[in-house]
C-alpha cells in the first residue's frame, strides 16, 4: 500500500469508527486545526470541531443501518495533493449503494487543510424518512447547524437529491 493509499485508508476508517473518543482524535490527527471539509449539500465545515460533527452525522446515518465504507485503492497525487475513488456497501449484501471521491490538500506535515467531496452515485438511503440530525445525534450540533442540517433534510424530504 503507498503512503497516499495509507493515508486513505486511516481517512475511510475514521468514518466508520464506533468510538467517539477515537474518531474525535483521529480527526485531530488527519485534518489541521483549520481544515476545511466541502460536500455538495451544505456549507463547507471548518476546522476539528465541525468536521467531527459532520462525521459522526455520516456514521449514525449508516452504520447502524448495515453500510460500510471501503476505498478504491485508487490514490494518486502530486505535490499536496490527493485524489481517490470510494464505494459504500451494503453489509448484508455486498451491493454498491453510493460512488464517490475526495480530494485531499495536505499541509507540510501532511496533514489535510481541504477535503473536497465529490458523489457520482448517491445512496439509496431515504434521507427525507431519516430523523432529523439533531434527533440523531442530540446534543452534538450547534444551533446554527440544527437549523441548516434540518433545512437540507426538509429539502430531502420534498425532493430527493438527485445527480
Amino acid at each position: 500500500m503507498t503512503g497516499r493509499n495509507a493515508l486513505v485508508e486511516r481517512w475511510i476508517d475514521m468514518w466508520l469508527e464506533p468510538d467517539d473518543a477515537v474518531r474525535r482524535k483521529t480527526v485531530e490527527e488527519l485534518f489541521a486545526p483549520q481544515a476545511v471539509y466541502s460536500m455538495f449539500n451544505l456549507d463547507p465545515f471548518v476546522g476539528h470541531d465541525a468536521i467531527y460533527r459532520q462525521v459522526t452525522l455520516a456514521h449514525h446515518i449508516y452504520v447502524p443501518r448495515g453500510y460500510t465504507f471501503r476505498s478504491q485503492n485508487n490514490a494518486t497525487g502530486h505535490h499536496n495533493l490527493i485524489r481517490f475513488g470510494w464505494v459504500m456497501l451494503f453489509g448484508e449484501s455486498g451491493e454498491t449503494d453510493m460512488i464517490g471521491s475526495d480530494v485531499l490538500v495536505l499541509d507540510e506535515a501532511g496533514r489535510i487543510t481541504a477535503d473536497y467531496q465529490f458523489h457520482d452515485k448517491l445512496s439509496s438511503v431515504p434521507y427525507g424518512e431519516l430523523p432529523y440530525a439533531d434527533e440523531l445525534v442530540p446534543g452534538l450540533f450547534t444551533p446554527d447547524e440544527v437549523a441548516a442540517y434540518r433545512k437540507v433534510f426538509d429539502r430531502f424530504r420534498a425532493t430527493p437529491p438527485r445527480i
